[in-house]
């Protein structure tokens, strides 16, 4: 069977089930075919359904929109690591815009980035300062400064 799609007013085709797949097929793509004698979402076509994005309850709730990280990652900017807050700070300013666009998907792998960027910032600054404390403890008693104060 073939099928033409409605391109911004633009009919294109015919193509077959397997040629829509690189066509940028959605849900709400109008679509004919012979047979029918109006043009129709692709979602109402049986026949599509395989090449179509689930519904968004078909996956997981959208209902609350992610949280976007934005307060942890401008804090992280602050007390700790920055270079490693800057993509968080980015990633955590796309999640509210993206929710809002319907892009569920896209805002909760914004959100999921923005945790892990955040994240990856406070572990770097909390290992900084381990690893500078181990140092000046290193020092201190390679250097006798301890000794003055302890008796070892």
């Amino acid at each position: 069977m073939f099928y033409y799609i409605d391109n911004n007013g633009t009919q294109q085709g015919p193509f077959t089930a397997e040629e829509l797949k690189d066509k940028g097929l959605n849900r709400k793509t109008k679509i004919w075919y012979e047979g029918i004698s109006n043009w129709v979402e692709a979602s109402k076509v049986d026949e599509l359904n395989f090449l179509l994005p689930p519904k968004p309850n078909e996956t997981e709730s959208y209902d609350t929109k992610p949280d976007s990280w934005l307060a942890w990652s401008i804090i992280s900017a602050i007390l700790c690591c920055w270079p490693f807050s800057i993509p968080a700070i980015v990633y955590a300013a796309k999640v509210d815009g993206l929710w809002n666009n319907g892009k569920y998907d896209e805002a909760r792998k914004a959100a999921k980035d923005a945790r892990m960027w955040t994240l990856i910032s406070i572990g770097s600054a909390f290992l900084f300062w381990i690893l500078y404390i181990i140092l000046i403890l290193a020092v201190g008693l390679n250097e006798g400064i301890f000794n003055s104060h302890f008796d070892f």
